[in-house]
């Protein structure tokens, strides 16, 4: 992947983008009663987000992760599943400091990844450019004690967010004198057999009681999956790398609705019902029937045939942009 620093038209290029996405976010209105959820992460070739589960990838040349990052700062939370904390190790923050391509680091000087993220998010009507507020799913606070969101000064001190009666108070308060912010939710069964955060408990309350009206959803795999099974995702951004990997899915299970979304129903906050209307009978994004690659695979095609069927995802206004390397696709979801 190209690691060299950007010229000036790279760098006009992520700021064009970054602004095109962050045009297309808005505070969820009152009756959607959560945040506005950008789902953001970056796959291979083959829908694979990593070599495993137990292994960190970096996917993401440096370009895309300069737009990553810019994309961060104008969110008010980030939100990831405890796996990534555990396996990444992950700050969470709007870095603009960042050195090699990828991940959490790049080879820019501060001040020119500040200008680009600026200048980019300044476009939009709710960016505040600084990190936003680290948000970790997890039902039992099992999040590692040294881990750097707990025990870094870059970082801030996350929201857990944990299942009500699945731990102690004693734990409760020891990452509460840490800085922490624990919401108890309610639960429900996981595919594993566990429990599980219920997401729209969760971000119910980080609407009502966090302040949170945008979120980026980075993953991992199982947090991709559910948010999108729960049909809760409004704008989609996914990095597409140029490699194939055959490891782990993005989605893990196929993305089929028994009822899905129609346009007699609220359509999503920044799409209107017509609009839901016409591109169901518009090109776009395959909604073919693959049990296998989910939507992974859809998210792999640049043209597919002619919208058929009901209860998959699709985007809207969807558009592909090349950063370096890597093929952003952006759009806002429908279900």
């Amino acid at each position: 992947m190209t690691n060299a620093v950007p010229d000036d038209r790279a760098r006009a290029k992520v700021e064009d983008v970054v602004a095109e996405i962050v045009d297309r976010m808005t505070v969820a209105p009152t009756w959607i009663n959560r945040p506005f959820v950008t789902l953001s992460y970056a796959q291979s070739l083959d829908g694979s987000i990593g070599i495993s589960a137990e292994e960190k990838t970096v996917l993401s040349g440096t370009d895309a992760s300069r737009m990553t990052h810019a994309l961060r700062a104008a969110h008010d939370g980030i939100l990831v599943g405890l796996n990534t904390v555990r396996v990444d190790n992950p700050r969470l923050t709007a870095r603009l400091d960042y050195g090699s391509a990828g991940g959490e680091s790049g080879n820019l000087g501060e001040s020119e990844t500040h200008e680009v993220a600026a200048e980019a998010i300044s476009r939009g009507p709710h960016s505040h450019g600084r990190s936003p507020v680290p948000i970790v799913l997890d039902s039992s606070l099992a999040i590692p004690s040294d881990c750097k969101l707990l025990t870094s000064t870059e970082c801030l001190r996350p929201i857990l967010i944990c299942v009500r009666g699945h731990a102690t108070d004693e734990r409760k308060q020891d990452l509460e004198r840490l800085g922490c912010r624990v919401l108890l939710c309610e639960g429900e069964p996981a595919v594993d057999g566990g429990v599980q955060v219920n997401l729209q408990d969760a971000l119910r309350a980080l609407r009502n009681e966090c302040g949170i009206a945008t979120l980026m959803v980075e993953g991992g795999a199982h947090v991709i999956t559910e948010f999108l099974s729960h049909l809760l995702v409004d704008l989609l951004v996914v990095t597409i790398a140029p490699v194939l990997l055959g490891g782990i899915r993005s989605v893990l299970r196929t993305l089929s609705f028994t009822e899905s979304v129609d346009c007699d129903t609220e359509p999503s906050p920044t799409i209107s019902r017509n609009t839901t209307r016409s591109a169901r009978l518009s090109r776009g994004l395959s909604r073919g029937v693959d049990n296998t690659r989910g939507l992974s695979r859809k998210l792999s095609m640049v043209e597919g045939p002619l919208v058929s069927g009901e209860g998959y995802p699709i985007l809207l206004n969807h558009r592909y942009e090349q950063l370096g390397d890597d093929l952003i696709v952006i759009g806002n979801v429908s279900f």
